[in-house]
């Protein structure tokens, strides 16, 4: 279609860009990143001309801006004019001046830049992202003390493409040649470019940290997902040979029965059921069944398998469901004679779901609702006579499940409803898969995580929660030397991570001991350095103790206070209760102390909630100096919220489901409209910047001192500043825009520093004195960006510090709410040296990477005497890449 939203450069008015775009250099290329919630607009060499052209000295009008950057790239003008049809209809030009026109000094020596050797075959890359200020028709790169690091034109900004990821000299060079970049087809002009961002300190020449490592899928020296699929492939192959073989000398055909597992860990619910079937009624199933410990699908194997009937086994989780769902699709449409268990807990049991459910998924024919161990024993045991070697690729008669039960399952034209299973009153009874040998095929692979369970159960109903669908019921145990011996098998197998699957660790006595005992095989074995839990959400007695324990042995830990929320009015619709205020106010103070990590946990979107109660919840985690960990409200498909009763009487509405059934976040209620969920989403992700990754942190409890303002006030000001009220701070608005989605300086800390100094002092009217410049220079010290020198001292005249060790103290001491007016105020305190350094690469590892990492205690805390106890940056990127598929879902 003809773009005719520009008309002819007749009567065209010069238009600038406004302060609502940004051009970013991002690990996955270039883009104009120009609203939080819009998309990012990939741009190459014509795009970034017509931006050039829209920020030069001479202003330009659209169809002038649109020639000029036809005729220096030969670009098609009409998409370059739909390219900035879209600028326009997004309301990124505009009449009038430029508002980004800062004056800023050139760094020392930015022009005397010498030339390397890029022979070498050394990985080399961008510090990404790079935010990149356009200004008089050119592209800057600023440091953290504000000063032009690099200036560039706008094709010399399109190579740097060719060094976004991890790449040798030689294939940057023909990347740059295949961008057919006008001066960049030899060598010798990239390698001149690669010089000037190399003494800007924007080039790096080793291992990649973290932040580009989750862009390109990994960014480990060893490939692990190449492994796993050696490992496995190996695997499969080996249990085809040895099946066969069995076939010969015993003439028994056995059919397979096939779990479906996606994650690279341990499949904790599948290897639960696998292990209870092989041992049903001393192993009589194995007499008509194969039972394949493949365990990671690949769809290699889906050719061999489907060539006759088998069993699939399908755990259905809230992050493998959709994949589960089509895979059972694909393997009912070439084996139309197998049959597809589906269980799990995103596997509906309300009895209109059920329906929906199987009205939307033909392919499945059998749903285990609640544990599965038995029930799926039970439909195996009661098919069996239906395999074997007279079985076909014809349909199976599902009728002779009508007994077992706690199932549905599809009987012709009709679902047929089984009675509801008692739960497993003794889970002795029930076989280890780790003990039974069903994960040794997982010895041989590198950053194993392993999930385990001690107990299983929840005596809490919260009505958000759907534990295995095991919510108000007994906590049952399994016996400790069952547990120990599993903790041993991790220890020799050298696992990565153990992850605990109770819903309430630390509820009881005994969970010290099992956390002793964690501590003693890392001692001894050497693993595993992280342990993961769900904390005990009524009871903290035994947090400490926990924490300390595997702290003390070096293993990666963090104390979480599930709250979810601290309202009385949500408590009450969401029918939980909390500990009382006391009780984690000590355990909060006993974790700092200690120098202990800590979290709490809350929830946005919950019934009941409103958007001032969600703030007030923000606030009571900064009073008490605890990072928040916020997730948004999802209706899990089988949790109390979802029951059609309670959903019509809180007016719950979700978002759009991705598929029929799946589960969706709550995004309006009785007590909050869709408009409140918008500004309580920009809240939370104020919080996670401004104060979980201490962006605005200190500056917001200077103001709170002098103005009364609240810190979560605070930054909902200048989180909601519209586009005239930010013109004077363009830095400080690019903050509140960009902030969050790209977690990198904007343009330079320095920049933002002076911008809050002005904001302070003309809209807050905050005394323009030493203190407020200390307070300024402090913070700006204590954020990461690329190129710093460490460590890193700074003379103030007073004494930040202590200023901020005495805000803590009267928190302490019960003055939550007034500490302002306990403490003395910043400049009645001397001077002292405040010094800052980044023992753990920070700067190189977090800048840019996902801002939702903070739910798991990613932070930009550098070394100082004001920095939180936290997670090390070097156990956060060990952690995330032995745990790829977590750090996908965020």
């Amino acid at each position: 279609m003809t773009d005719v939203s520009i008309g002819p450069p007749t009567g065209e008015v010069p238009l600038h860009l406004t302060a609502r775009c940004v051009v970013a250099v991002q690990a996955d290329g270039i883009h104009l990143v120009s609203d939080v919630l819009a998309p990012k607009i990939p741009v190459s060499w014509p795009e970034l001309e017509v931006l050039a052209r829209f920020t030069d000295d001479v202003q330009h009008t659209p169809g002038e801006a649109v020639q000029a950057a036809a005729d220096a790239t030969g670009a098609d003008r009409r998409e370059l004019r739909q390219f900035v049809s879209r600028l326009r209809r997004g309301q990124r030009l505009a009449p009038g001046v430029d508002r980004w026109h800062y004056e800023l000094p050139d760094h020392p020596g930015i022009d005397d830049v010498p030339a390397q050797d890029w022979s070498s075959d050394s990985l080399i890359s961008l510090h990404v992202p790079l935010l990149l200020r356009s200004d008089g028709g050119r592209y800057e790169c600023i440091d953290h003390e504000g000063r032009r690091i690099l200036v560039l034109e706008p094709v010399e900004v399109a190579a740097l493409a060719a060094l976004t990821m991890p790449t040798t000299p030689a294939a940057a060079v023909e990347s740059a040649r295949r961008l057919g970049l006008r001066g960049f087809d030899d060598a010798a002009a990239l390698h001149r470019l690669m010089d000037r961002a190399a003494h800007a300190g924007l080039l790096r020449q080793e291992r990649m940290g973290l932040a580009s490592s989750q862009s390109s899928g990994g960014g480990s020296d060893i490939d692990r997902d190449a492994i796993i699929r050696e490992v496995f492939e190996h695997h499969a192959q080996q249990l085809f040979e040895a099946e066969a073989a069995r076939e010969a000398s015993t003439g028994v055909h056995r059919t397979n029965v096939v779990p479906v597992a996606f994650d690279m860990g341990t499949p904790a619910g599948l290897g639960m059921v696998v292990a209870a079937a092989k041992g049903f009624e001393g192993g009589v199933l194995e007499d008509t069944f194969c039972f394949r410990t493949d365990w990671v699908w690949s769809d290699a194997l889906i050719a061999q398998l489907t060539r006759e009937p088998a069993v699939y086994l399908f755990s259905n989780y809230l992050w493998s469901h959709e994949r589960c769902i089509e895979l059972s699709r694909r393997i009912k449409e070439l084996s139309p004679g197998s049959v597809t268990i589906h269980g799990g807990p995103d596997t509906p049991k309300y009895e209109r779901d059920v329906v929906e459910h199987f009205a939307n998924y033909p392919h499945v024919d059998i749903t285990v609702h609640g544990e599965g161990e038995i029930s799926a024993a039970e439909v195996l045991n009661a098919l069996a006579p239906q395999f074997g070697v007279a079985s076909t690729d014809a349909g199976k008669d599902l009728s002779v499940l009508s007994s077992v039960a706690g199932i549905t399952y599809r009987a012709g034209a009709e679902v047929v409803r089984t009675a509801d299973r008692e739960r497993i009153a003794d889970l002795n009874t029930l076989p280890s898969p780790v003990l039974t040998g069903l994960y040794d095929v997982y010895a041989s692979i590198p950053d194993l995580f392993v999930t385990l369970e001690t107990n299983r159960g929840c005596p809490y109903g919260c009505t958000f929660c759907d534990w295995g669908s095991a919510t108000t019921s007994r906590v049952r145990q399994y016996d400790l030397e069952r547990v120990f011996a599993e903790i041993d098998w991790c220890g020799d197998v050298g696992v990565s991570s153990v992850s605990i699957a109770d819903a309430n660790f630390g509820m009881f006595k005994r969970d010290i001991e099992i956390a002793e005992k964690v501590a003693e095989v890392r001692r001894t074995k050497g693993a595993p350095p992280a342990f993961g839990v769900s904390y005990a959400k009524n009871t903290v007695k035994h947090l400490e103790h926990i924490i300390r324990t595997l702290a003390g042995a070096g293993i990666m830990a963090q104390g979480v206070l599930s709250l979810q929320t601290m309202d009385p009015a949500t408590l009450e619709v969401i029918h939980r209760s909390n500990i009382k205020t006391e009780r984690y106010d000590g355990i909060a103070g006993q974790m700092r102390e200690a120098g202990l990590p800590l979290m709490i946990e809350l929830m946005m979107g919950l019934p009941g909630q409103t958007l001032t109660s969600f703030g007030d919840d923000l606030q009571q985690c900064i009073n008490r100096e605890v990072p928040a960990r916020v997730n948004r409200t999802t209706v899990l498909v089988n949790s109390p919220m979802n029951d059609p009763e309670y959903r019509l009487e809180h007016q719950i509405e979700t978002s759009v489901a991705v598929s029929p059934g799946a589960n969706a976040n709550i995004v309006s209620t009785a007590s909050f409209t869709a408009d409140d969920y918008a500004h309580m989403e920009m809240l939370r992700r104020a919080m996670l910047t401004f104060e979980n990754f201490g962006v605005l942190r200190l500056v917001s409890r200077y103001v709170r001192h002098e103005t009364g303002i609240r810190e979560i006030d605070f930054y909902d000001r200048l989180r909601s500043m519209d586009e005239q009220e930010a013109e004077p701070w363009p830095a400080l608005r690019l903050l509140t825009l960009f902030g969050y989605s790209i977690m990198a300086p904007p343009f330079s800390w320095s920049l933002l520093m002076d911008d809050l100094h002005r904001y302070l002092v003309d809209e807050l009217e905050l005394p323009d004195d030493s203190a407020l410049h200390d307070v300024l220079r402090t913070q700006k010290a204590l954020l990461p960006s690329f190129a710093r020198t460490y460590p890193q001292s700074v003379e103030l005249n007073h004494d930040v510090v202590a200023w901020a060790h005495l805000i803590q103290a009267a928190k302490a001491a019960g003055h939550l709410e007034d500490w302002q007016d306990v403490v003395p105020k910043l400049r009645t305190y001397g001077p002292v040296d405040f010094e800052v350094a980044d023992p753990d690469g920070v700067a190189d590892s977090f800048i840019g990477l996902n801002g939702e990492h903070a739910v798991v205690g990613l932070h930009w805390e550098l070394e100082s005497p004001l920095s939180r106890a936290h997670i090390s940056a070097t156990e956060f990127v060990d952690f995330s890449q032995m745990m790829p598929k977590f750090s996908e879902s965020l």
